[in-house]
């Protein structure tokens, strides 16, 4: 039996059919190179019209794609080309192609033709270009950088066989490369073919360099070894070589830079805030936000025998090299200040403060402490009037973060318009800049070491067209014109909430100054700065400037009614009444004359009941303008004049929101718009005083035409269907209204309430409260400053400001916590990068003052800097 066993055949049976991990990975490249068009009969990769100036300043594009490779593993397939590079077609002459490649080497593919194109010899901006030499090219990076690293050898070679069997049957001539190990070493292998020849891509990174790695002769023999060959004639190798020096040194600022503006800056004044068209935030990094600078010598495409360098000597003289080329790079994360000032606003607003009331920060007794029993009692003791500002009768001590003469200035510069402002400015200025040493980002600079700016109507097309973009969007927020009071109170708050050493406190009582500010001119009938006489809220404005124009309706409702009492020609008997009678006059008219005007308005109904007509002998009153040729109908040949009318209720969206909740209890339509019926009172008493003798027909002819109907073939007319039914409200009113002018009838706008109502609110709000009334003002202001400190750079983030402007422009509407963060986020990215800008500016202005007067370099040096800023920007996996 034993013999039986060992007689059996054992067959091991392998199914092809099963398709491996491997195979998968494969199929899952090849997929992808011909879903992206980059497969057979795609042989014009890496073919481009080589210029270096245009390929330091490389564009690229990409696409991507997710690559399943073993049970729990992934890679990311990316796709990297230039997009500002022109490409080159085999039509084209053959001096187009690179300046080194031969006809010898036509079987080469075009990634390996263009490793002898010395224009792309330490090539900036992408890493793989740089070290390869290549353009256009594939990428294999971890999926997940946790889990999906290629960490060993087996793994590495495993990736470059599949990618060789994949460009094998896509017959795809662009090189691919897999990134190996951590993404900080920059570490790459990479492959490339095509029906001749295979070129292999392979890098070192030494962390611990040996001595003849510090020299070109070591270089050199290091290299030989590796490529030596009978074929290959070692001692025509030729070599380009680049030298890096970096410069560390931090700009120079002014003493205890980081607490200049943990405070209020004493050496600068509030005005300095609202200078030019558009009120300004601090600005800039609050820091040096220049970390490292480069200067890079290279000597390119040179025989080796003609330069001489080893461990005791180098005939590499800087000063000699033929190109010199720089960079820079940043701190990462370095605040600035403008958005230092913004996230202070959200975050004291959502914070526990932001409960608080401002009253309550600014008086001792507004924690609910006891009061004392004779300040309880003391309204009995010793009579007194009750204000209406203070009913309590208690006075409250107010802190004194801000001193008197300093809070003075807050409140000339906050009131006082933009002409007159900077004219009032430029002496505190010139002061207090030469106490001042300059650093990039700062408000007030001295002689302005930032970029210069450019008058408007001198701006580029590119200037212009992204500058009207940005201010088509921002017409569409809520907030307020430039320059605007809303947009000084708001600026100025926000300024004082992050940069004063009080915070809070400081805040509350720089608004309780603008409050008393704002009622001493209601009370002196003084007008806002910035307001017109015919100022009415404007509700697609922001809340805050719409209440400030409410306040400014009811100083322009009081001077009109001012006005009209001294007009006394009109009305014989205006001088009866003193200013507070006239308001309400029906109700406090003498005795007699009360009676007199009962009787008469008793008399009026029973007539207009009875449809006959008011005395024709009465006396016109309060006549506007003639409406010839329309007459009277029951007198043909007097003239109807239109009258004198009270000017309807302004509101704010809150007053507005409060009435339509207010109707929305009212339970028929009848009850609804019989609330309505107050202005139409009026006019109809305007209109009978104007025009003795005159019928309801002639009312409707002037204030609804469209509701008298003329007949075409008769010409008489008559009331619409609308007007003439039965109950009707607008009838029901005309038999009611008694012949009054507009001076004698009772107010319809208590310009008088309204205002105090405005006071009161703002001195009742909160933290919370007044940071989202002040948010959206001051966020179109930050927009609106960074529109003109990006001048010089809109090349490059012209893009990013109108997104800026679209996100601030959909918070101010919107009032959603998301989107304001949105805005703040692309704020930050423009202002760091004008601060990366300003802060090397600085210094090459600080190294020659002269350049300041010569315009063209100042135009090189211009472009030079904005070169240097978008070379940092460059994403290194590129």
């Amino acid at each position: 039996s034993e013999g039986a066993i060992n007689d059996e055949e054992v067959f091991e049976i392998n199914d092809f059919t099963v398709v491996t991990a491997l195979e998968s990975f494969i199929v899952g490249i090849e997929a992808t190179v011909y879903s992206w068009g980059l497969g057979k009969g795609s042989c014009n990769g890496n073919r481009f019209a080589l210029n270096r100036n245009v390929i330091a300043s490389c564009k690229w594009d990409s696409k991507c794609a997710k690559l399943v490779f073993g049970d729990n593993n992934a890679l990311n397939l990316a796709y990297f080309w230039p997009r500002n590079l022109d490409r080159l077609d085999d039509k084209r002459d053959s001096q187009d192609a690179p300046s080194s490649a031969t006809t010898d080497g036509d079987y080469l593919t075009n990634a390996a033709k263009l490793l002898l194109a010395t224009e792309l010899d330490f090539c900036p901006g992408s890493i793989i270009s740089s070290q390869f030499g290549v353009l256009e090219f594939l990428l294999l990076t971890p999926f997940d950088w946790s889990s999906d690293k290629v960490v060993n050898e087996n793994q590495l070679q495993t990736i470059l066989s599949a990618v060789n069997v994949a460009l094998c049957t896509t017959e795809c001539e662009l090189p691919v490369f897999v990134q190996y190990g951590d993404g900080d070493r920059q570490l790459y292998f990479g492959v490339c073919q095509n029906h001749s020849v295979r070129t292999h891509f392979e890098s070192v990174h030494l962390r611990c360099l040996q001595p003849a790695h510090s020299h070109l002769s070591g270089l050199l023999e290091i290299f030989t070894d590796k490529v030596n060959c009978e074929l290959i004639d070692t001692s025509a190798v030729r070599v380009s070589i680049q030298v890096d020096y970096k410069l560390e040194e931090s700009l120079d600022v002014i003493p205890h830079f980081s607490s200049t503006y943990a405070q209020i800056n004493q050496t600068s004044t509030p005005n300095e805030l609202f200078i030019g068209s558009t009120p300004r935030l601090p600005f800039g990094a609050a820091s040096d936000i220049l970390d490292v600078f480069y200067l890079h010598t290279m000597w390119p495409n040179m025989r080796q025998e003609t330069v001489n360098e080893n461990d005791v000597y180098s005939d590499l003289d800087p000063l000699t090299a033929p190109f010199w080329t720089a960079s820079a790079s940043f701190q990462e994360g370095s605040p600035c200040l403008m958005n230092l000032s913004l996230k202070t606003l959200l975050d004291t607003a959502n914070g526990m403060e932001g409960k608080l009331h401002l009253s309550g920060i600014l008086g001792v007794a507004a924690e609910g402490e006891t009061l004392s029993a004779q300040a309880a009692l003391s309204s009995l003791v010793q009579p007194q009037s009750i204000s209406i500002t203070n009913p309590t009768g208690i006075v409250v001590e107010e802190s004194t973060a801000i001193p008197a003469s300093e809070m003075s200035r807050w409140i000339n510069a906050i009131f006082t318009e933009g002409e007159r402002l900077e004219e009032a400015s430029t002496f505190s200025v010139s002061k207090t800049t030469s106490e001042h040493t300059s650093f990039p980002g700062e408000v007030v600079k001295e002689k302005s070491p930032i970029p210069p700016k450019t008058p408007e109507n001198e701006e580029p097309d590119d200037i212009k067209r992204v500058r009207k973009k940005c201010m088509m969007l921002l017409e569409h927020s809520k907030a307020s014109s430039l320059n605007s009071l809303a947009s000084r109170i708001g600026t100025a708050l926000a300024y004082i909430l992050c940069h004063h050493e009080a915070g809070t406190s400081a805040f509350a009582q720089l608004w309780s100054a603008v409050v008393k500010e704002l009622r001493k001119r209601w009370e002196n009938g003084d007008s806002l700065p910035g307001m017109e006489t015919d100022t009415v809220p404007d509700l697609s404005m922001s809340l805050l400037q719409q209440k400030l124009q409410m306040l400014q309706s009811c100083i322009n409702a009081r001077a009109r009614q001012h006005q009209m009492l001294d007009q006394k020609g009109s009305f014989s008997d205006a001088s009866l009444f003193s200013n507070d009678e006239f308001y309400d006059a029906k109700e406090w008219l003498s005795e007699e004359d009360s009676d007199a005007d009962t009787s008469d308005r008793g008399s009026d109904k029973l007539i207009d009941k009875s449809e006959k007509v008011p005395s024709k002998t009465a006396q016109p009153k309060g006549r506007l303008t003639s409406l010839a040729p329309l007459c009277l109908l029951n007198e043909p040949n007097v003239t109807m004049y239109e009258p004198v009318t009270q000017e309807r209720c302004p509101m704010t969206e809150d007053m507005l929101e409060r009435h339509v909740d207010a109707l929305s209890f009212l339970g028929s339509a009848e009850a609804r718009a019989k609330v309505h019926l107050d202005s139409l009172l009026s006019d109809m008493q305007s209109f009978k005083a104007a025009n003795p003798g005159c019928v309801f027909e002639d009312f409707v002819r002037w204030h609804s035409p469209r509701d008298y109907v003329v007949d075409e073939t008769t010409g008489k007319g008559s009331l619409s269907s609308r007007m003439s039914g039965e109950n009707n409200a607008w009838m029901e009113t005309w038999s009611e209204a008694m012949p009054i002018p507009v001076v004698l009838q009772k107010r319809l706008f208590n310009e008088t309430k309204e205002a105090e109502t405005v006071l009161q609110e703002f001195n009742r709000v909160t933290v919370a409260d007044l940071v989202h009334l002040i948010l959206p003002v001051v966020l179109n202001c930050a927009t609106m400053q960074l529109i003109d400190e990006c001048k010089p750079i809109v090349s490059l983030i012209g893009e990013k400001l109108e997104e800026a402007c679209e996100k601030v422009s959909r918070y101010s509407r919107s009032q959603h916590p998301e989107d304001c963060l949105d805005a703040l986020r692309e704020l930050l990215i423009i202002e760091s990068t004008i601060a990366k800008y300003n802060s090397l500016w600085t210094r090459f202005i600080a190294v020659d003052d002269s350049l300041e007067n010569n315009d063209v370099a100042i135009s090189h040096l211009t472009a030079f800097v904005r070169s240097l800023v978008l070379m940092s920007k460059r994403d290194p996996q590129e």
